[in-house]
C-alpha cells in the first residue's frame, strides 16, 4: 500500500530487497518506532524470546518519498 513512497538504496542488492519487501514475511522483518523509543521496542522483543532482533537504522524523508538509512 506504501511501496510507491518507499526507495531502497541503489546499493541493494536484488536478494537484499526481495527479502525485505517479500510480503509473506516482511511484516515480521520490518518494525519502526520513533527514535526515542528503540531501546524499550528492543527490550520488549527479548522479553519475549526475540534475542536477534536488531536495529538497522531509520528513515527519512526526502525529496517527497521516504528513504531508508541503514
Amino acid at each position: 500500500a506504501y511501496g510507491h513512497e518507499v526507495s531502497l538504496p541503489a546499493s541493494f542488492s536484488a536478494v537484499d530487497q526481495a527479502l525485505l519487501t517479500d510480503p509473506q514475511t516482511s511484516g515480521g522483518l520490518l518494525v519502526s518506532c520513533a527514535p526515542s523509543e528503540v531501546d524499550q521496542v528492543m527490550a520488549i522483543f527479548r522479553a519475549h524470546g526475540f534475542a536477534d532482533a536488531a536495529d538497522i537504522g531509520g528513515a527519512i524523508a526526502f525529496n517527497g518519498a521516504t528513504h531508508l538509512v541503514l
